[in-house]
């Protein structure tokens, strides 16, 4: 992601404009003297983690006040402080966003420029740092419990209405997940996965050790390099009970997500990805820009573990994808041009269909309904509001990570010119030159289009071309492989989204032909035709080709389907058809379709 020179140095004055306190408070001096006289609560415990804490409220301006003058206080208040309270480890694995071994810790208040943190030590050395948020006058003492979740053992310190919650991950809990899978490179990048002993996971990690050294030369600099896991699993219950360990089930929707815990990326490819699926082409684009994008937070937990606590989630997103980019254009510059087309043709998709996001919801990261236009926003934004980047980015995103600066001082960027005004401006006006995904993944290969259905599921995307009349034509090529249910879909009078409340697939397959026509959330199947010759199905290796050609009348209520040379079919459509502004859709189920060749008119 690109970080322009104005919001850099707007950044790094913000320790400038945050709260600072003078001289120490007499209510700062009895805050911490009440802190240092409190005795300890009894402890609450799992089977993984013993808690104790002080019984004196810490949430509160007062204590603050203190934090900033600790060497005002007398020593027994300045002991205090990094001793706020006491955690026991009964087993090796992760909490406050670092490796812990067995033994005994304490949790004590800090101030990092400005910022109010709590600190992991051991023996006097800070291991871990977490941010601690003040919310006014809270004089309750602090409650704590432990319970287990998913896994984890999750602790909770409540002050009235503030709650602060910590996840223990413990070695055994994740090694019992990921040991079914297994381990692919042998470079800086490993692989762990149950997709299948077949040589593109191999390939996927060797280029995966490529391609990150761009992304970590454009974020953290030559000194930047680490080294990466990323667990790839084949099915949805190993990906949801690894992100329900986690992170309490939070990325369910994502299908991928990296700890900041852990710093291992953990994804579900759903689509096929089966050897006759992959042989021969390899894995989609979207495989490698996915697996490269989260390689990107894990760079960032690994080299700037404040980052991502000091910035918006959009902007934290759009630092992925950029790195994701340079990633791409240093192992292969086309790769790296089809990455920013497709988010280019995402929002030129959004600006047809009106669906476009707002600014608010980028700001906000408001993702319920336009995931996948506010990843392509949160690029564009950063890739357009300023085309040079400065020099230095790697040295100036180390400084904003060591500051841990608060969401709310950058909201003030909102203030100093980085608005919806530049916002709009950065997205695209033209039209989409290639189709939007909706379900599977799609690549363009050589003159013709892959097209791979989830597993068990759809593949389906949307052509740019609008109907703009009630007759319809449409022609073209496909071919199915031979893998799945062997089903190409063409859906006809099909609009975007929620407003897709209506329209016909035409499903055909080997032996068969059927029109279904769908509304308000129900499937009817209209007609049917069985042939008494199959068709025939490619190979990975080898494809069989079949033109095809529909035409549709809307006013007629006609459907001519011709396949190949002989192959018709005369459908009547059940009702009429609003083709107006309205377009194709090419879809596949449960398998591999191919395309070529597709016009409309």
């Amino acid at each position: 992601m690109s970080i322009f020179p104005r919001l850099l140095t707007l950044v790094l004055l913000l320790s400038l404009v945050l709260p600072a306190q003078d001289e120490l408070t007499q209510e700062g001096r009895e805050a911490a003297a009440t802190l240092a006289h409190a005795g300890w609560s009894g402890s609450v415990n799992s089977g993984s983690v013993k808690f104790t804490v002080r019984l004196a409220p810490v949430c509160t301006e007062a204590m603050r006040n203190a934090l900033a003058h600790m060497e005002d206080l007398d020593a027994q208040a300045q002991r205090a402080f990094p001793k706020w309270a006491k955690v026991e480890f009964l087993e090796s694995g992760w909490f406050f966003k670092v490796k812990v071994q067995k033994g005994s810790y304490d949790i004590g208040l800090s101030l990092v420029h400005g910022q109010p943190m709590l600190t992991l030590r051991q023996g006097g050395k800070a291991l871990g740092l977490e941010p601690f948020w003040f919310q006014g006058e809270v004089l309750a003492h602090p409650k704590a419990e432990i319970q287990e979740r998913g896994g984890a053992s999750v602790l909770r310190v409540s002050f009235d209405n503030i709650r602060l919650s910590y996840r223990f991950i413990s070695d055994a809990a994740h090694a019992a997940l990921i040991r079914p899978l297994k381990v692919y490179g042998e470079g800086r990048v490993k692989i762990r996965s149950d997709l299948g002993r077949h040589r593109e996971l191999r390939d996927l990690a060797a280029w995966l050790d490529k391609a990150v050294v761009g992304s970590e030369n454009f974020l953290v600099g030559t000194s930047g390099r680490q080294e990466y896991e990323l667990c790839l699993f084949a099915t949805r219950k190993g990906y949801q009970d690894m992100d329900r360990l986690m992170t309490g089930g939070s990325f369910a929707r994502n299908w991928a997500f990296t700890s900041n815990q852990s710093r291992i990326s953990y994804i579900w490819y759903h689509p096929h990805s089966e050897p006759e699926a992959l042989a021969h082409h390899g894995m989609p684009l979207r495989l490698q820009t996915l697996s490269l994008h989260e390689l990107q937070h894990a760079l960032s937990y690994k080299s700037l573990p404040l980052l991502l606590e000091s910035i918006p989630p959009w902007f934290s997103e759009a630092l992925a994808e950029r790195g994701v980019h340079a990633g791409l254009a240093s192992v292969d510059k086309s790769l790296a041009k089809k990455l920013h087309q497709r988010h280019v043709d995402r929002l030129a998709f959004a600006r047809l269909d009106t669906c476009l996001p707002a600014f608010q919801d980028l700001w906000d990261w408001k993702t319920e309904g336009q995931m996948s236009e506010l990843y392509s926003a949160a690029y564009l934004f950063s890739y357009r509001a300023v085309p040079k980047i400065v020099k230095d980015l790697p040295a100036l995103l180390a400084r904003i990570s060591d500051a841990g600066f608060t969401h709310e001082a950058l909201h003030v960027l909102r203030d100093r010119g980085f608005d919806a005004a530049a916002y709009h401006k950065a997205l695209p006006s033209g039209k989409p030159r290639q189709p939007l995904r909706l379900l599977g993944d799609f690549d363009v290969v050589g003159k013709s289009l892959r097209l791979i259905s989830s597993v068990e599921g759809q593949g389906r995307i949307l052509l740019p071309q609008r109907a703009s009349k009630d007759h319809l034509q449409v022609k073209g090529s496909f071919s199915w492989q031979e893998l799945g249910s062997k089903q190409v879909d063409l859906y006809l009078g099909y609009r975007r989204g929620l407003r897709s409340a209506e329209f016909l697939k035409l499903a055909l397959m080997p032996n068969r032909v059927v029109l279904f026509s769908y509304r308000a959330g129900t499937w009817f199947r209209v007609a049917i035709k069985d042939y008494d010759e199959t068709l025939a199905v490619g190979t990975a290796k080898e494809r069989a080709w079949h033109s095809f050609s529909v035409d549709l009348d809307a006013q007629k209520k006609e459907l001519e389907l011709t396949i190949g040379e002989s192959r018709r079919a005369s459908l009547t459509l059940p009702g009429s058809v609003d083709l107006a502004g309205t377009r194709v859709a090419l879809g596949v189920y449960d398998g591999i379709a191919w395309f070529r060749s597709v016009t409309i008119r």
